[in-house]
């Protein structure tokens, strides 16, 4: 998706241009990819990556002497040994063919846009012209060529496709687009944009649609009335909507757009062997350890208003060896999860012990880290190369420093709000720190879109309600009824409860719909508000002649007692005919 997205939003910005320019998109594809890899020179590969030995070994093992028949009934194939390829259906296969093609792009120039995922290469160049396109193509197409001979790896002649993006209908078939056809067709019969069917598509068709609706909604002012709606939302703004101008628009609406943004941590330099350099355990459960005393001892605790906004962070860091306190307060941003408070106490607390003077680091040789956040230790678990997260990967960063230092770290989980005096005083750092200033932390992807998605269901929530507009479809407080109760008041406010005999009737239940008390045709109005055998019990509870909307808007309670009073609890159901003779 972030492929798709990102190849959407250049050929947009390339329609965008002041002189619409055009953009070629090629598809690449290879036949049988997995089957056909030369170990050889996979395993160099990986050895030019810095892979270690042992693993390379490992992999040529496994790669090696691999064999297979073919089975039909009874009868069996001779082995074959499989000289090239990966295994089929292998978790290492789609891993091991990415380092095998990891570097089909170096060789091509920097002006045009690569997207690679798995098997598949796009190619997209954007230029004034189809020609210049192509001419900026074609050195990416003999680097790519160079490499396919060189490694011995054969294209699909029959996937590899180049497509053409243009405004120009004569350049695309003489065709609109649907989307665009669509809102040409809207305009009205004397205005020029119908000109762009036999004319060249201007860039952003001019906004047509949006300036005839423009001059309909003056017109109408003009002469006093209402204006119209427009032909749809898109026709509405003053350009049209594209990835960026939407995640800006949403950024805005959902307050995020002026706060400093976190870089997001895509990869990780060291590979995954050189990231953990020892020194850091990792404890979810358990009682504190009553052994040797560590030389620091740090407490930290994170906390957001809601779990969502005004994030701070507060850490205890008692250094035992050198016979002081220190306490640590951070802001962790106006729009921050519960999570990223966590990990900005721990970031700020380790910080603080690995910016200690050199002698005083080097006395420093165990450490142990107590939070009461088990998803953050959870998320650091998984290694400082699974870490997409720049806060994240800060914090293994500075364990690392650590580590090189000699210092043990224990990362140890304690429950919250459990009497723990420690815990309590970051529990308390952490909710002053919440009143810093939050625009100078930075925001991150997950909370950004965490703001988003509570924003958008907002929007969705609002336009609900004004497109369908209805009252609330449970009044009265009825939190405190049993479920029976609950239940049956909101039978009665839909009109049909098994409680009267119309609704049964209607079913199958009842011979016919006459009220049990009174004979009359029996019904929830009738039942709540007209039966005259309950005249008196419905009299102490709402006066006389009650409506039905006051009864079943008022006070949920007082509906279940008068059901009770009258003795209805049970659906009025025939009794049961006689045994035969």
């Amino acid at each position: 998706m972030d492929q798709l997205g990102r190849i959407s939003q250049q050929i947009f910005d390339a329609f965008e241009e002041k002189k619409p320019h055009r953009a070629v998109m090629v598809l690449l594809d290879f036949a049988r990819a997995y089957d056909r890899v030369w170990r050889a020179a996979l395993l160099c590969k990986m050895a030019r990556l810095g892979v270690p030995g042992c693993f390379i070994k490992w992999l040529r093992a496994f790669l090696s002497d691999r064999r297979a028949r073919v089975r039909r009934g009874a009868a069996r194939s001779d082995l074959r040994v499989f000289q090239e390829g990966l295994p089929q259906g292998s978790v290492l296969a789609p891993l091991l063919w990415l380092v095998y093609v990891n570097d089909i792009d170096v060789a091509m120039p920097e002006h045009v846009s690569r997207s690679l995922f798995a098997d598949d290469v796009a190619l997209l160049a954007c230029a004034p012209t189809a020609r210049e396109c192509d001419a900026l193509l074609q050195p990416c197409l003999d680097a790519v060529d160079t490499w396919l001979r060189r490694w011995k790896v054969t294209p699909s002649v029959t996937k590899c496709t180049a497509t053409l993006f243009t405004l120009d209908p004569r350049e695309s078939g003489g065709k609109l687009a649907g989307a665009e056809y669509q809102r040409v067709i809207r305009l009205p019969p004397s205005d020029p944009g119908k000109s762009l069917f036999r004319k060249e598509v201007q860039s952003l068709l001019q906004h047509r649609a949006y300036k005839a609706w423009q001059r309909t909604c003056d017109d109408a002012t003009a002469a006093g009335r209402p204006p119209p709606k427009p032909p749809d939302e898109t026709a509405a703004l003053p350009h049209r909507p594209c990835l960026r101008r939407v995640g800006k628009w949403l950024a805005e609406e959902a307050g995020i757009e002026e706060l400093p943004v976190e870089p997001m941590a895509f990869y990780n330099c060291d590979p995954p062997w050189l990231g953990h350099r020892g020194g850091t355990t990792f404890r979810s459960a358990g009682k504190l350890p009553c052994g040797l005393q560590p030389d620091v001892t740090i407490w930290s605790d994170g906390s957001a208003r809601g779990g969502t906004e005004q994030g701070g962070a507060g850490a205890l860091i008692q250094f035992h060896h050198l016979n002081r306190e220190e306490t640590v307060r951070a802001p962790a941003g106006a729009v921050c999860s519960s999570l990223r408070a966590e990990l900005t106490a721990m970031r700020e607390a380790l910080a603080a012990v690995a910016g200690l003077e050199d002698g005083e680091l080097a006395s420093t040789k165990s450490v142990r880290l107590l939070t009461d956040s088990r998803s953050g230790l959870q998320l650091l678990g998984r290694g400082p190369a699974n870490q997409t997260m720049a806060l994240a990967a800060e914090v293994w960063r500075l364990l690392n420093t650590l580590a090189e230092n000699g210092t043990e770290t224990v990362l140890q989980w304690v429950p919250g709000h459990a009497g723990l005096d420690g815990n309590e005083t970051a529990d308390c750092l952490a909710g002053e720190a919440t009143a810093g200033d939050q625009d100078s932390a930075p925001i991150d992807l997950s909370s950004a879109r965490a703001a988003v998605t509570r924003h958008v269901r907002e929007l969705s929530r609002r336009r609900a309600t004004a497109a369908h507009p209805h009252p609330d479809p449970t009044p009265g407080h009825h939190d405190s009824l049993a479920r029976w109760g609950s239940v049956t008041l909101s039978q009665l406010r839909t009109g049909t409860s098994p409680l009267t005999r119309d609704t049964l009737y209607k079913i199958g239940l009842a011979a016919d719909d006459e009220c049990p008390a009174c004979g009359e045709p029996d019904s929830v109005t009738h039942l709540l508000t007209d039966c005259p055998a309950y005249e008196a019990a419905r009299r102490r509870r709402w006066g006389v002649d009650p409506r039905l909307v006051d009864v079943l808007g008022g006070p949920a309670a007082r509906v279940v007692d008068f059901i009770e009073g009258v003795g209805r609890t049970e659906p009025p159901l025939d009794p049961p005919a006689p045994p035969p003779p």
